[in-house]
């Protein structure tokens, strides 16, 4: 799918088993040509490629990106399912609607 990344933004969920506590993560929020926004989960925060996947998409919020995401169980739930992003790609310079205003 590609997307326009609009915003990035903290989350968190219950730690895995054997841990206590919340655990960060972020969550990416998209939109597609269709038009219809799509919230996506990075891995965690506290993880290695949690903190990639944060900080690539921190560096291309409002640019239209390929990306490649799959289901993951949620924690206790029977048969729901969260969307998490497994890659991102930057197609070059920022959408002119989400970019700074030039100064002339």
């Amino acid at each position: 799918m590609e997307a326009l990344l609009e915003a990035l933004r903290a989350g968190v969920c219950r730690a895995p088993p054997g841990t206590q506590g919340l655990a960060p993560f972020g969550l990416l929020t998209l939109r597609p040509a269709s038009g219809i926004t799509e919230t996506l989960r990075t891995e965690q925060e506290t993880s290695i490629k949690g903190r990639q996947m944060i900080e690539r998409a921190r560096s291309l919020e409002g640019r239209r990106v390929p990306v490649h995401r799959y289901d993951e169980p949620k924690a206790g739930g029977k048969f729901e399912n969260v969307r998490v992003v497994a890659h991102l790609l930057g197609l070059g310079a920022p959408s002119p609607t989400t970019s700074p205003a030039r100064s002339s």
